[in-house]
């Protein structure tokens, strides 16, 4: 059950659903997403635990809320500045039903706001199902071939297995939750390694954030997958972030 699944829901508002477990040993932690189809509505998650061998589980969640573009979690006066009139949700009562290839997901807020919605499990860690051209072996070669697709309709990658999907390192080793890495992992990596340099990376500023994983990344191969992290980098500096699976 462990790794990322994708879905959509509908009910008072529709968009899109992303769940992202780990294996904890007792149980699957992890985070759940709603990204609301309108515009006007700040992201929204959850942390869950889900007990292993049930088919069925019954549980209360917190919700907090994020900002579209920074990625930023908002506080109640900070989500109250940037949404005036919003009403957001602070917990749901969920019902979850789940099988082998699908996870199924009804819930109803404190504010009367309700949905129903169906996840299954990204591919991603299954081999790529693309063939690699036979006749191109070098750089040459590759530059002759990506100039006979359409323009602006795919991207490359280098990969050191031919048989790799497009994803990071980081879920290759077979996680899943950005939130447990960004909340346990990135700290702790920080107080380890805070008293070997010579600057003090602030976690609390975007662009130090980035410059400390980036900066470990190229220091220490061993935890190379740390460089995958870039892309959740962007999504808290950046300001026009869109949404990507990594399948």
């Amino acid at each position: 059950m462990n790794g990322q699944w994708i879905g959509s829901y509908s009910g008072t508002n529709t968009g899109t659903l992303v769940v992202d477990l780990d294996d904890v040993g007792s149980h699957y932690a992890g985070v759940v997403f709603v990204y609301d189809n309108n515009p006007g509505n700040p992201r929204t998650f959850a942390l869950v635990q889900i007990p292993k061998g049930q088919t069925t589980s019954s549980m209360q969640i917190g919700l907090s809320h994020m900002e579209r573009g920074s990625g930023l979690v908002l506080t109640s006066e900070s989500l109250a500045q940037k949404f005036p009139g919003v009403q957001m949700p602070t917990h749901a009562d969920t019902e979850w039903e789940i099988t082998q290839n699908q996870i199924s997901l009804k819930w109803g807020t404190d504010i009367g706001t309700n949905g129903t919605g169906w996840m299954i499990k990204s591919e991603g860690q299954n081999p790529s199902l693309v063939i690699p051209p036979s006749d191109v072996r070098t750089w040459e070669e590759f530059k002759k071939f990506v100039l006979t697709l359409e323009p602006y309709r795919f991207v490359f990658r280098g990969h050191e297995k031919s048989t790799w999907r497009l994803r990071t390192a980081f879920h290759r080793t077979g996680r899943a939750s950005l939130m447990k890495f960004m909340g346990q992992d990135v700290p702790a990596l920080h107080r380890h390694l805070s008293g070997l340099t010579t600057h003090h990376f602030n976690l609390n500023d975007p662009f130090d954030y980035a410059a400390f994983l980036i900066w470990h990344s190229i220091t220490d191969t061993r935890h190379r997958y740390w460089i995958g992290r870039i892309h959740h980098l962007w999504l808290r500096i950046s300001h026009s972030r869109t949404y990507g699976k990594t399948t």
